[in-house]
């Protein structure tokens, strides 16, 4: 009975990325073995608090040392393989590895963490372009929220269902930002909406097709993933979409 054990960091994949894991993981093993022991195999996650747990003796998360100093180092390494060069070489120190990247290519930024601000970009811009499975990867797995239309949510799992309420039951569904105000880990949008139903008929206020539709997000933030989202907006508007007319 083989048993394969994953340690994850906690909150850093969603459920859809842990079961793809699992299955990944299973697949691995019986190509590399028997296909015929695969209905014995067992796969565990185990999911490690942020903060209980370090890398090269520096205690993480620490966004700096990850992505400033790790990654170059890491892409050093790569880079040094397709060259043919060995496995030996000299130790780095804390910030040589993103320095002499630096060196070789000065125009290279320096990688940052997503902000609060980066989060709520990217959000609209998923939005707006139907990825709907990038705009997944920006809520936490235990999100909570309020939506104007559905009420209380809780879990990711609702947001996966409500991707198909969408996509079906909108032809057009674009959420234009107007005013983003950002205070600490939290934000608020306010927001012009311009949609159709799935019919093609237009989201709008009866007999006053000119008015905008105006609705406003309210998020909190933290660790670069949505935690709580309210959505507020007038629901008269959006009776083409509640019950799907047609032209």
């Amino acid at each position: 009975m083989p048993i394969v054990s994953v340690k994850v960091i906690q909150g850093f994949f969603n459920d859809e990325q842990k079961t793809a894991l699992v299955t990944g993981l299973t697949d691995a093993f019986c190509k590399a073995t028997y296909e015929a022991i695969r209905p014995y195999i067992y796969v565990t996650l185990e999911e490690v608090p942020q903060g209980k747990w370090s890398l090269g003796g520096h205690p993480l998360p620490d966004p700096d040392f990850l992505i400033n100093d790790l990654v170059p180092m890491f892409e050093d390494r790569v880079s040094m393989v397709c060259r043919g060069g060995g496995r030996g070489g000299p130790t780095r120190h804390r910030g040589q590895g993103a320095a002499q990247a630096r060196e070789r290519n000065p125009d290279r930024e320096r990688r940052k963490p997503m902000t609060v601000r980066d989060v709520i970009d990217r959000y609209y811009d998923c939005v707006n372009r139907g990825d709907w499975q990038q705009w997944l990867t920006l809520f936490s797995d235990d999100v909570v929220g309020d939506e104007q239309l559905a009420g209380h949510f809780d879990g990711i799992g609702v947001l996966r269902g409500a991707i198909d309420g969408i996509t079906n039951g909108y032809r057009v569904f674009r959420m234009h930002p107007q005013h983003i105000v950002v205070n600490g880990d939290a934000a608020a949008v306010v927001w012009r909406f311009e949609g159709q139903n799935s019919h093609g008929v237009p989201i709008a206020y009866p007999g006053d097709a000119n008015r905008e539709v105006i609705g406003a997000n309210y998020f909190q933030i933290q660790n670069g993933r949505i935690v709580y989202m309210r959505t507020i907006h007038d629901s008269l508007p959006f009776q083409p979409y509640l019950d799907q007319r047609q032209p």
